[in-house]
């Protein structure tokens, strides 16, 4: 009985961290908050909307339609204006179209409140806003309303009923017209945010649906050839530079190879030092998060974050394996969780140890469905709410299970980075002859491995270590090794995939579903995401969130088929096919990522320095500066080649593995050569079906890559 009582205790404490976490999760989702200012008054007539053609509307806000030559005529502006500027290229179409919806509907959102609120547009603030406008300008009505006056006088009132709403919900202040509301504009970010903590629930509420292709479009201007050949002789080098130490069997091991390398692990400085210095970071994105602006592009948290590290994710699991599980801040947290005495010492059950595979890729799934559903990029707070509860659940597995139980059969990371670092360009092996007769029992015992100081804290056995799908190469078992036995090597990126002695069906299997996930990401970008969204909802009655369920589930689910289909529903060849997939899943997720790195990367820099307290364009009040690409590293064209280029040589990538995988069972069936005697009658491998749904999933990304995009963010 005491025994119990105390398994109980032991059991409360561990899940305390849970419950105060996912306290501050309910208390940070954006559904909880301050109400927007209560209506005062009540209208006596509907939300006045104009008789439109159904060719003639842009866009709809929960029904009230905005006419298609508003949105033309200021796209039409913006475009000259870029052209005058000298420098056409700053000007990115579908951007621009992106933010001119966005402002339609932040217009028709907050005039709407104020005529509920019981605000009206005066004869006053017509003749004043007409003396700003027609008067001030001539050619005002023919550029940006094509000649409707009734448009432009719609459109007005709209802009007057805003600017008043905006005032009331920024100061309280109800009666004054339209000029004296904009003189108490102070264009702070104070007011901006202040206004923004109430419209970005609004538009979560609203029914928005948009035609883009009812506009006029032109076409981009060509890429920066310049700069598309210096990054590509930069690549070649890099890449014959990596060939050539890797083929050098005395520069292979980067730890002999850099002494500053071994010096850096034996005094710590990798991976202990690095995870001080990545917590530090990670609790400043925290606070700015909690405490920060509203605004994504503003919030040091959410862009760190969404910008910075989730975009660089390919990159990093290509050049460093799964380093980054070393230094992770939620990781490290759930190590200082066991040195709780009494805390982190159970063995994780069989549900973990064997079916861990499969849960961390559900949770990975269900992790891109929400984002793809909801708009968990586009939401500081939701962002905020997601990290202390995968924060939450690491600390309680930490609590309960030794060493990176919660890395290596919980955390959704790992599945996309297990998959991804079997594609690396470094590996760390141990010399098996070295290895002979050495007594430590760490690296040759999984119980061992599991209890001792020195053991591997991803509970692998480094003497058996064969693979990188599981290592997170933090070199722990490099600095307990007294004979030297272990190596950081540089290696052939596509040798691992092509060589895999027993392909698992779960890593085969994330493999087709992410060609899936990088096709739904790269779709909500596209301006035909709407149309497409649009006519789903007509045709089935789905809502929003239904819609969008149901894109990302087909989205999912037809690389799988095609899988099974390719594989002629034998396993054992569908898990080889999908180890093929695997270069091609990574550079189409890194092309997909290039636009929010070279597209939004000024970001980086600017609330940076807003934390230093130096000058930024984010001093601007208001919207992203310069437009939607006013962040951009390099114009759209230029990043569009870029992606091009990279999934044409994933793709590549992935045509070698099947070649070699051919050569490789060219005379012994599949089932034979995975190693499952039993089935000795298995298949031998169709390479040309392999071939052709490569060449099937390179067209969907070719295509998903060559058209538009706009940014999240």
């Amino acid at each position: 009985m005491r025994h119990s009582r105390s398994r109980g205790r032991g059991t409360i404490r561990a899940l305390a961290p849970v419950l105060v976490l996912v306290t501050l999760f309910l208390l940070a989702s954006p559904a909880v908050g301050a109400p927007p200012p209560a209506a005062v008054g009540k209208a006596g007539s509907s939300f006045p909307v104009l008789d439109l053609a159904p060719a003639d509307v842009a866009l709809t806000v929960d029904g009230i339609p905005y006419p298609r030559v508003i949105v033309q005529g200021h796209l039409e502006f913006v475009r000259e204006q870029a052209a005058a500027s000298g420098d056409p290229r700053s000007f990115y179409e579908w951007g621009e179209i992106l933010h001119l919806y966005d402002t339609a509907v932040e217009r028709v959102l907050g005039a709407r409140a104020a005529w509920e609120a019981g605000f009206r547009v005066t004869p006053e603030d017509r003749t004043q806003f007409d003396h700003y406008t027609l008067e001030s300008t001539p050619t005002y009505l023919q550029t940006l309303y094509g000649g409707s006056m009734q448009a432009f006088r719609w459109d007005a009132d709209v802009q007057i009923l805003m600017k008043k709403w905006m005032v009331y919900v920024t100061s309280g202040r109800r009666d004054v017209s339209w000029v004296e509301a904009g003189k108490m504009m102070t264009a702070s970010t104070e007011e901006f945010t202040t206004w923004d903590a109430w419209l970005r629930p609004a538009v979560r509420r609203a029914q928005i649906v948009t035609f883009p292709e009812r506009l006029q479009r032109v076409g981009e201007s060509s890429p920066r050839y310049g700069i598309l050949f210096l990054l590509f002789l930069g690549a070649a080098g890099l890449g014959l530079w990596l060939r050539a130490v890797a083929k050098n069997p005395r520069g292979r091991d980067l730890l002999r190879r850099w002494p500053w390398t071994a010096e850096a692990v034996h005094r710590r400085i990798y991976p202990e030092g690095a995870r001080v210095v990545v917590l530090l970071v990670f609790l400043l994105m925290m606070g700015a998060l909690a405490f920060g602006s509203s605004i994504p592009h503003r919030n040091l948290g959410s862009v760190y974050l969404w910008i910075f590290w989730w975009p660089l994710v390919p990159f990093a699991l290509f050049f460093s394996a799964r380093s980054w599980c070393a230094v992770c801040p939620v990781a490290t947290l759930g190590d200082l969780v066991q040195r709780v005495p009494g805390l982190g010492r159970g063995r994780p059950p069989r549900l973990l140890t064997v079916g861990g595979i499969w849960l961390i890729e559900g949770v990975f799934l269900a992790v891109t469905w929400f984002d793809r559903s909801v708009g968990l990029v586009s939401s500081v707070r939701m962002t905020l709410a997601a990290l202390l509860l995968l924060t939450g659940v690491a600390l309680t597995v930490s609590a309960l299970y030794r060493r990176r139980t919660f890395c290596r059969h919980v955390c959704f990371f790992g599945a996309l980075a297990g998959n991804y670092s079997m594609a690396s360009v470094v590996e760390l092996r141990p010399d098996i002859s070295t290895c002979k007769g050495c007594p430590r029992e760490a690296c040759r015992v999984q119980e061992a491995a599991e209890t001792l100081p020195d053991g591997c804290p991803m509970l692998e056995r480094p003497r058996a270590l064969a693979g990188n799908h599981d290592c997170n190469v933090c070199l722990t078992c490099v600095r307990s090794c007294e004979r030297g036995s272990l190596a950081l090597r540089l290696r052939d990126p596509l040798s691992e995939l092509a060589g895999v002695r027993r392909p698992r069906l779960a890593v085969a299997l994330l493999a087709a579903v992410l060609v899936g996930v990088v096709a739904v990401q790269n779709l909500g970008m596209l301006e035909i995401a709407g149309i497409v969204e649009r006519r789903l909802r007509e045709a089935t009655g789905l809502g929003r969130f239904g819609a969008s369920t149901l894109i990302y589930a087909t989205a999912l689910t037809l690389p799988l088929v095609l899988l099974a289909l390719f594989g002629r529903g034998d396993r054992r060849v569908m898990a080889l096919y999908g180890y093929a997939l695997i270069p091609l899943d990574l550079g189409a997720h890194a092309a997909h990522n290039l636009l929010h790195i070279l597209g939004e990367g000024k970001s980086v820099w600017w609330v940076t320095a807003s934390l230093l307290g130096i000058a930024s364009p984010l001093d601007i009040p208001g919207g992203h500066p310069g437009g939607s690409m006013g962040a951009s590293l390099l114009d759209a064209p230029t990043i569009k080649a870029l992606q091009i280029g990279l999934v044409l040589l994933a793709a590549t990538g992935s045509f070698v593995v099947a070649w070699r995988l051919r050569r490789r069972y060219a005379t012994a069936s599949v089932s034979t050569r995975v190693g499952d005697p039993a089935a000795a009658g298995g298949r031998r491998l169709r390479v040309g079906a392999l071939f052709g749904l490569i060449a099937v999933f390179t067209a969907l990304n070719l295509w998903l890559f060559s058209v538009p995009m706009a940014l999240r963010h």
